[in-house]
């Protein structure tokens, strides 16, 4: 029983990661036909944040455990923390959306290996662990090489720009992640959490 309860896990997680690309051509494609859409990109993130949110209503109603005040107040900030993601959209219209998602993964594998570091769960003497990050650097560089020839110019400030940011909505996505695990300790589910992580984004 528990490995098809693995193997379930793992197929749903192939899923979410298969959905996330999808899910950043769709917005790419509601913010194109914006005259501002550097500035529209804020609104289309937002939309899609409100429909995951609207989404998780159902499950979080139907968890059983109780709700808890926070225990942290630093739990309530996932929200806040994904606010960079709006980005992604321009970036990738610009950059392509390889180029985009991968940079994001490099900042999020960084993100984590950070927090494992300090939660004492990686050693720095992990060598493997490094290996693996140094890997994806790697292919981020050759991929940045690869746009670069096949569009026979460089980025451009603007370009550097964007990958920055998105860089840094990976980062933002790696502690929203720690938020929402707190948080769903609180509240009773991981979908509460996620719901309430979106409320905040709105908000904010």
């Amino acid at each position: 029983m528990k490995l098809l309860h693995g193997l379930l896990c793992v197929v749903w997680a192939a899923l979410v990661g298969v959905s996330v690309p999808f899910e950043l051509v769709n917005t790419i494609l509601l913010n194109r036909g914006s005259p501002s859409p550097q500035y529209h990109a804020f609104y289309v993130s937002n939309l899609a944040v409100t429909m995951g949110g609207l989404e998780l209503v159902p499950l979080s109603c139907m968890a059983r455990e109780p709700w808890q005040r926070p225990s942290r107040w630093w739990h309530m900030m996932g929200g806040l923390c994904s606010l960079p993601a709006f980005v992604t959209i321009p970036a990738a219209s610009m950059l392509g959306t390889q180029m985009v998602l991968i940079t994001q993964l490099g900042a999020l594998m960084t993100t984590f290996l950070a927090m494992d570091i300090l939660d004492g769960r990686v050693s720095l003497a992990d060598c493997m662990k490094a290996l693996g990050l140094l890997v994806v650097f790697i292919g981020i560089g050759l991929d940045s090489l690869g746009h670069g020839n096949s569009t026979g110019s460089g980025f451009g400030l603007q370009g550097v720009f964007l990958l920055a940011m998105v860089a840094v909505s990976g980062v933002g996505y790696g502690l929203q992640a720690r938020c929402n695990g707190g948080l769903a300790e609180d509240v009773g589910s991981g979908a509460r959490a996620t719901m309430i992580s979106a409320t905040v984004n709105i908000l904010c």
